[in-house]
């Protein structure tokens, strides 16, 4: 698994279909066209939507 964002292989899987980049601190939850919905991760564990990757993942 690589991150979408910055594809790092950093990821690890947080909750059943969302993971987490320790790179770019990132969470991903992938789409079942490949695409990748990522959100930010705040200080206080609130997440906001970032959009969705232009990279599929691999």
């Amino acid at each position: 698994m690589t991150c979408p964002r910055c594809l790092s292989h950093r990821v690890g899987q947080v909750a059943a279909g969302q993971y987490y980049c320790g790179d770019c601190c990132i969470e991903f939850t992938p789409g079942a066209d490949g695409m990748a919905r990522m959100f930010l991760v705040d200080e206080e564990g609130e997440l906001t939507e970032l959009g969705t990757g232009e990279e599929k993942i691999t």
